[in-house]
């Protein structure tokens, strides 16, 4: 057994005596991952600390319903992918309704632009913005793969979508991506990097 597997053992075992405990282990153990991934995904520091306390708050809630039919992490990821993708829609809905003749677009550049946490350098401006238009899907498995690192199969199975389609979706990205920075050469993994410590609050 990994030293994953052995984690996870221990916090669902811990979970039925001491759910206080058990909590405190799993977000010592996944908070760092998973703020990665969703700061992959709603880019900026305090989107993603949003999105990691409503994280933590669903899992809290939900453990119970785990059925072990996968690992816990894979059910960790996908709440995590979903409170993200809910967080997107809710936040273009909301600036849809209070600004209806502005472009959502423009605002959510400049935002992430602002975010003190990112490296907004000239070489990697571009790209950057280009990942942050991205739909969610296109954005998760590009990141997860270009940024972390992470085998098709991996990413399948924190998506859970097909090996298949996640191949298909990343050079689909590669590809657009492409299209619309002249001269762009992407390579073929690179190691992810931290970009800010998370809050880790229940």
């Amino acid at each position: 057994m990994s030293k994953q597997q052995n984690i996870e053992v221990k916090i669902l075992s811990l979970w039925e005596e001491d759910r206080d405990a058990a909590f405190g282990l799993l977000v010592q153990h996944f908070a760092k991952p998973l703020y990665n991934f969703i700061r992959h995904l709603v880019h900026t520091h305090e989107d993603a600390d949003d999105v990691l306390q409503e994280t933590f708050l669903k899992l809290w809630k939900g453990l119970d319903n785990f059925r072990k039919e996968s690992a816990l992490s894979t059910f960790i990821d996908r709440i995590a992918y979903n409170e993200a993708i809910s967080f997107l829609r809710k936040q273009r809905r909301r600036f849809k309704f209070l600004h209806p003749f502005s472009n959502f677009e423009d605002w959510y550049i400049q935002r992430v632009q602002a975010d003190p946490y990112i490296d907004y350098n000239s070489a990697y401006k571009k790209i950057l913005q280009e990942i942050a238009l991205l739909p969610p899907r296109q954005k998760a498995v590009f990141s997860l793969r270009h940024f972390d690192g992470l085998s098709f199969k991996e990413i399948a199975v924190r998506l859970g979508i097909s090996e298949s389609t996640a191949r298909t979706t990343y050079h689909q990205v590669v590809n657009k991506l492409k299209s619309k920075i002249s001269g762009l050469n992407i390579h073929e993994p690179t190691a992810s990097k931290t970009t800010e410590t998370p809050k880790t609050t229940k």
